[in-house]
């Protein structure tokens, strides 16, 4: 009977320092959500007229996944094309990009026996926080071409 009273004296301890101490180091430090920036973005996978696609169920890649490929597929296209950040690369090479991952896209798909759309697109959406308010803005990173 002294087993069920100490854990509950204890978790309601737990709970009291928690309350009294609040959001101070080193009881609760969260660097990464401390200073938020007031933009971001993120990718999508859609058709070409940029309607949504479950990426996850194509390809078993997340939009996460699909940020983090690009990522380093844009590294790898600065590295060639001689520039210091992908950032910088031109239309031509943000194309060879878009090109690459979408047949990496497709080769998954495959793989899974799932059908994947004649023409997709790779969709950026950028978050602002501006004025107290959240706009979300999407426009097309690459769109395959008919």
């Amino acid at each position: 009977m002294l087993r069920p009273i100490i854990i509950l004296g204890s978790l309601a301890l737990l709970c009291l320092v928690s309350v009294l101490v609040k959001e101070n180091y080193p009881f609760s430090h969260f660097p990464m959500y401390g200073s938020p920036s007031e933009k971001s973005y993120y990718y999508w996978l859609a058709t070409a007229e940029r309607e949504a696609l479950p990426i996850q169920v194509l390809t078993k890649k997340t939009s996460a996944q699909l940020g983090k490929i690009l990522r380093t597929y844009g590294d790898q296209q600065a590295t060639e094309s001689k520039v210091k950040h992908r950032d910088q690369l031109s239309t031509e090479d943000v194309k060879k990009v878009g090109y690459k991952i979408l047949a990496f896209l497709r080769q998954e798909a495959a793989s899974l026996k799932q059908t994947m759309p004649a023409k997709l697109a790779i969709m950026r959406t950028d978050i602002r926080y501006a004025d107290g308010k959240v706009s979300e803005v999407s426009a097309p990173f690459y769109t395959e071409q008919p």
